[in-house]
């Protein structure tokens, strides 16, 4: 599963902090990672950087609040959900 790993590389914690310590997203689940956590790409935008991400997102799609670009991301390119490779 990708989405513990995923949670932890972009929040800084531990995927148990938020919940998804044994879970993979679904292509109809209706969470996501709490958006009360700010995710790495955010911080770097505070600090003047450029953000794009590539790849698979995974971590939160069931509404706009929870997708890439309004995570901190200026760009991104790639799939939402899980099950490609």
């Amino acid at each position: 599963s990708c989405t513990p790993s995923r949670v932890t590389l972009m929040t800084g914690k531990f995927a148990y902090k938020n919940g998804f310590q044994n879970y993979e997203l679904q292509h109809n689940d209706q969470t996501g990672v709490p958006l009360s956590n700010k995710m790495m790409p955010s911080y770097m935008k505070d600090l003047g950087y450029k953000t794009i991400g590539y790849g698979k997102w995974n971590i939160g799609h069931c509404n706009e609040k929870y997708l890439p670009s309004a995570r901190g991301f200026d760009h991104f390119l790639g799939y939402l959900c899980p099950g490609h490779g």
